[in-house]
This record gives C-alpha cells, sequence and structure tokens, in this order.
C-alpha cells in the first residue's frame, strides 16, 4: 500500500457554512445539531498519508480495533468520534428510501425546486452546493428545504462519503421533519462509514479511505500519539 487517498472534500460544505449560508440557516443547521461539524469541516487540514497507512496495517477488521505492539488493543469509540465531531452517536436509527429519487414532487417539497435540474437516486455533491450555493430561501419553507440540503451535502462530502463523490437521496426520510432530525444517530452512521472504509482499506480492497478519515488525524486523539510510540519502538527493533 503505497498511496492513500482521501475521499470527499472536508472544506466545501465548511466554506459554505462560514460564509454563504444565510445566518437564519445557519441557526436551523445549529437546532439539528450539526453545526459544530459544519464549523470544523471549515477548519484548514492536511491529508496524512504515511499515518493513514500505518494504522490500516495495524487495523483488525473482526474486531474494527487497532493493534499496537508496546500498547496493546485501542479503536475510535463513540465518545471519541463524538467529541472530535460534536455529533452525538446515539438516538434513533437513520430511515432510509431506497426509492426516494422517484418520488419527484415530495424531493421537491422537501429539498426546493432547484434539485429538479440534477434528481437522481445519487447525486455529485459538488452539484448541490454549486447549485444552492448562492440560493436565498424567501420563506421558513424554503430554509427548512436549504437546511436539508445542506445536511445532505454534509452526509456527501464528509461525514458519510465515498470515492463517488456522490450523496444518495435515500437519506431523505430522516431528514423529512426539520425537529426531529436531531434525535437520529448521525454520529453512528459516521462512525459506522469510518469503520468499514478501515476495514476495506486494511484488506487492500481500496486505496482511499472514505467516511470523517480527517478524526484519524486529530493532533490530541491519544491514538496518534500512541502510534508514534509503536512505529519508534518498530524502528529501534529493526535497528538493534
Amino acid at each position: 500500500m503505497t498511496h492513500i487517498k482521501g475521499c470527499g472534500n472536508n472544506t466545501l460544505c465548511g466554506l459554505w457554512y462560514q460564509h454563504e449560508l444565510p445566518s437564519r440557516v445557519k441557526d436551523k443547521v445549529a437546532s439539528v445539531g450539526f453545526s459544530d461539524f459544519a464549523f470544523l469541516l471549515g477548519t484548514k487540514g492536511r491529508r496524512d498519508k504515511y499515518l493513514l497507512m500505518a494504522l490500516a496495517e495495524r487495523w483488525w477488521d473482526t474486531t474494527h480495533t487497532f493493534h499496537l505492539d508496546e500498547v496493546g488493543e485501542l479503536t475510535m469509540t463513540p465518545k471519541d468520534f463524538s467529541a472530535i465531531t460534536g455529533l452525538p452517536v446515539s438516538g434513533k436509527s437513520l430511515q432510509y428510501d431506497m426509492e426516494a429519487h422517484t418520488k419527484t414532487e415530495e424531493v421537491v417539497r422537501l429539498f426546493g425546486d432547484p434539485i429538479r435540474s440534477i434528481l437522481n437516486a445519487k447525486m455529485k455533491y459538488r452539484d448541490i452546493v454549486n447549485l444552492y450555493k448562492r440560493w436565498k430561501p424567501q420563506t421558513p419553507e424554503q430554509e427548512d428545504q436549504l437546511t436539508r440540503v445542506f445536511i445532505l451535502a454534509v452526509l456527501g462530502s464528509s461525514l458519510c462519503n465515498d470515492k463517488s463523490d456522490s450523496v444518495y437521496l435515500y437519506y431523505m426520510p430522516s431528514l423529512a421533519k426539520i425537529e426531529e432530525i436531531k434525535d437520529y444517530n448521525w454520529g453512528g452512521a459516521g462512525l459506522a462509514c469510518l469503520y468499514l472504509s478501515m476495514d476495506a482499506l486494511s484488506r487492500g480492497l481500496v486505496t482511499s479511505t472514505g467516511g470523517y478519515w480527517r478524526a484519524w488525524e486529530v493532533s490530541h486523539f491519544m491514538l496518534v500519539d500512541l502510534m508514534i510510540i509503536t512505529i519508534a519502538c518498530d524502528v529501534v527493533m529493526l535497528l538493534s
């Protein structure tokens, strides 16, 4: 494994949130529990492919844990993921509708008329952002629509991304009622995506890592420090 790519785009929606999303929509994003994560996405960072490679080599896909020679068994826990992203790993299971894209009028009712032009089972998240970035809602209903669109783009670009660079419309039932969005286990979905991506990476099935992969690189996450200790111990053993 010589080169690892990170899927998605961890700044696109963050910059949209910080600089162009209308303030009333930002308030609604906060009310449904996504504001901390949206702000996090707007911060600069860099992909450390060597760290990701080292982690993948020590990942056991049967237990979803890292096995470090000098430290033992560790993993990204739900508490860790929640602390990093601001998304609680708790709540109701997400609802899905695999046929959501065929229900044109319902899609337009929930996401606004602009989505008609790109409506499909899965849509490029960049197309969604470019289409709605300068759309100015005029009514509370349109503010709700833009809130749903924003969260959909976050899911496709960062939280539950994959190498297709697309977002799937089957999340629609979990976004239907604005007041209930916060009740769903979005953090759990993001953590599951992170685990599954590392599974595939460790098996050598892919060369790209999905989900919010930057969580592995958070500077104060203890796993990074322990990873450095383990690698240093390996080097010492090789040289001795």
